[in-house]
């Protein structure tokens, strides 16, 4: 089997906090012997870095999108002139006929890519996202003559769809990250490839867990992680929280890790509620910090909703990583979290249905460590057995070594 191919990988930042599900995938990928180069568009500068991040940042190509170098930008485009004119003339009629200004100039510039991805001599070209990534992928393919391929996951499906058939349909693969999210695809696009679509979760490393210890404690512990960002659903926790402490006159601690744009308005609805005693927004932490709080958990909560921009979850990583701790989770009923979620490893509820999701906090809160424990043990066996990085990666690497095996 070629496992020496030199893959390309373009995502919007690098490194990003919230999606370690490229990295993973790459150092997997890497093991197997693949020739990793990532192409991001844009420099991500993080305070905490793990190691794994700051050895790939050294590897990663930074593309200038909105390079104004005219000059520069007219020899790149006669320079793919000059080296296939049939093929160049092809590319551009096919941005043509997209008919949009704004990817007719995302083709205008994808020169500057396309000339990195030849001068690293790239084999194929994969995607995280099918937003502007793939798009861009797309159009290197057409200039450069190299196949490409692309992760769907939430962005760039759920908001704002763009050339989703053209992009399915000129790829070799798409790995679609759920069983809905392929199924959302072929539903809501006509004339689309249905059989290029393969299902291959974004996976963990489940060893992780190893290194967790236990803590027993006589307190209840709710922990939630994610960025706060409104499809996260945090504003039901803390309302759920609310009616926990005035309705049910419970004791508990909870706790929100991560950061984002909803701050403000969620720390104003813990003060609304007066519950500054007992939820606590966090901020951002490591992650062997959050491992940490994953030892002394009760229960970890994501109350995941569609926001009001139809932008909505694939499946988050968050509860991938707290069901492999043998954490009991709850989360929602929406997208492709019950592919996760499901065999008695967790409880899932309505999305926005506040009432609800403080009914199943209760639950837990008066089922005991004994019981929350054989669910957590169910959860884990989920993960190992269907969200396992080296497993998923396996598919991958059959699908970019020529497609020498079939997936759903």
């Amino acid at each position: 089997m070629p496992r020496s191919m030199k893959i390309a990988y373009i995502v919007n930042n690098f490194p990003a906090l919230s999606e370690t599900f490229v990295i993973n995938e790459v150092l997997e990928l890497s093991k197997r012997g693949f020739d990793i180069h990532i192409f991001a568009r844009w420099k991500q500068d993080l305070l905490r870095r793990t190691e794994d991040m700051q050895k790939l940042t050294k590897q990663t190509y930074y593309f200038n999108e909105n390079s104004t170098f005219l000059f520069k930008k007219i020899y790149l485009h006669m320079y793919f002139l000059a080296r296939n004119p049939i093929r160049y003339i092809k590319a551009s009629l096919f941005a043509k006929g997209l008919k949009s200004e704004l990817a007719l100039w995302h083709f205008r510039q994808s020169v500057f890519l396309a000339k990195q991805i030849i001068d690293a001599k790239i084999t194929h070209i994969h995607a995280h996202f099918a937003n502007l990534t793939a798009e861009y992928a797309m159009f290197v393919s057409k200039l450069a003559g190299i196949p490409y391929s692309f992760t769907a996951h939430a962005v760039g499906i759920f908001v704002e769809p763009k050339f989703i058939k053209e992009k399915v349909n000129n790829a070799k693969f798409v790995a679609a990250i759920s069983n809905y999210n392929k199924q959302y695809l072929i539903k809501n696009h006509y004339g689309i490839k249905a059989d290029k679509i393969k299902v291959i979760h974004c996976g963990i490393r489940t060893s992780f867990a190893d290194n967790i210890t236990r803590e027993q404690s006589n307190g209840f512990h709710i922990l939630a992680v994610g960025r706060l960002v409104r499809k996260k659903g945090f504003k039901y926790l803390i309302d759920a929280c609310d009616i926990l402490r005035r309705k049910h006159n419970l004791d508990f601690k909870c706790e929100i890790v991560g950061e984002g744009p909803e701050r403000i308005n969620l720390q104003h609805r813990i003060f609304k509620n007066r519950l500054q005693d007992a939820v606590d927004l966090k901020g951002a932490l490591p992650h062997k910090d959050v491992l940490k709080k994953l030892g002394r958990t009760s229960i970890f909560v994501l109350p995941s909703v569609t926001d009001e921009d139809n932008n909505a979850e694939g499946i988050p990583v968050s509860l991938m990583e707290a069901m492999a701790a043998r954490i009991p989770v709850v989360s929602s009923r929406l997208t492709g979290i019950p592919e996760l979620v499901k065999g008695g490893a967790g409880v899932l509820v309505p999305e926005k249905d506040t009432n609800a999701l403080a009914d199943t906090i209760r639950y837990y809160f008066y089922a005991g460590n004994d019981q929350r424990n054989t669910i957590g043990q169910l959860g884990r066996k989920i993960v190992q057995a269907e969200f396992n990085v080296e497993h998923e990666v396996e598919k991958l690497a059959g699908l970019f070594t020529n497609g020498h095996r079939i997936f759903s």
